[in-house]
């Protein structure tokens, strides 16, 4: 009797005989493999996706930040210089002038109005 023919090593799949006999079982059907290649493809594509969401997500929001930042910047400078044009410019006239800014102006969610006068925190 002859021998079965066999293809070519570098063709050969994975000898089956270093495989645990629970894992040969389970790669034994081809239901079973498609169903493995399908869990490792989703699997993959969600592990991928996150990062690309999240980077997305923090960068919308970063982008929101700076543009509510530079909204409030923009709305101080103009403020300030029309308070620079009409009043002295002593100390005690800034702090008021600060007292009059913060106590009008409304900051929004999770911001903050911060003043630092000669090294020292303000208000």
């Amino acid at each position: 009797m002859e021998s079965p023919i066999q293809p070519p090593a570098h063709l050969s799949r994975l000898p089956l005989s270093i495989l645990p006999n629970w894992l040969k079982r389970l790669t034994s059907e081809t239901r079973t493999r498609i169903l493995l290649l399908y869990a490792v493809t989703l699997l993959v594509v969600v592990v991928m996706a996150v990062p690309v969401f999240r980077f997305f997500l923090f960068a919308e929001v970063d982008d929101r930040v700076r543009e509510d930042l530079a909204e409030e910047l923009e709305d101080f400078q103009e403020a300030y210089q029309a308070w620079q044009a009409t009043a002295p410019t002593t100390d005690v006239a800034l702090t008021a002038f600060i007292d009059e800014v913060l106590g009008s102006h409304l900051p929004e969610d999770d911001n903050f109005l911060i003043f630092i006068l000669d090294g020292q925190f303000h208000r």
